[in-house]
């Protein structure tokens, strides 16, 4: 989906900004100590087929527009502590990027699907802000 958009926005000549770094985004993954990340880089090329049927269960659920179901998923692998991390506290970030730039222009934002659900998801966020939130269809 994000060539599909990167595409579209150039031949459109519109302009694309992002919420962080390439650097910021990874440093998320901070979290986990160096071990842990290379455990869960190894559980993810051993467990291939078990990978496959979560990102086929991710798919369905966003398809479905059930992005609570999404996160969960997200967290089974990624843990509670790996969620925290690497969604909602950035999503508080994002809301308050998305609150403060939709008040000068209209503006199309889109992240990853873990992003949206769970408690702290900005689906939620966005929503305490006062913003009507539906999916694109």
């Amino acid at each position: 989906f994000e060539t599909a958009l990167i595409t579209t926005a150039a031949q459109k000549e519109k302009p694309l900004l992002g919420f962080e770094t390439v650097k910021k985004q990874l440093a998320a993954f901070d979290v986990f100590a160096y071990d842990k990340q290379a455990e869960i880089l190894y559980q993810m090329v051993k467990k291939d087929a078990d990978l496959k049927e979560q990102y086929k269960a991710i798919n369905k659920a966003y398809s479905e527009g059930n992005m609570d179901k999404v996160y969960s998923i997200t967290q089974n692998v990624l843990g509670t502590s790996g969620c925290k991390a690497i969604f909602d506290n950035r999503n508080k970030q994002f809301a308050s990027q998305i609150s403060e730039q939709t008040a000068k222009k209209p503006m199309l934002f889109a992240l990853g699907a873990g992003h949206y659900g769970g408690s702290n998801g900005l689906l939620k966020l966005l929503q305490q802000k006062g913003f009507s939130v539906s999916p694109i269809k």
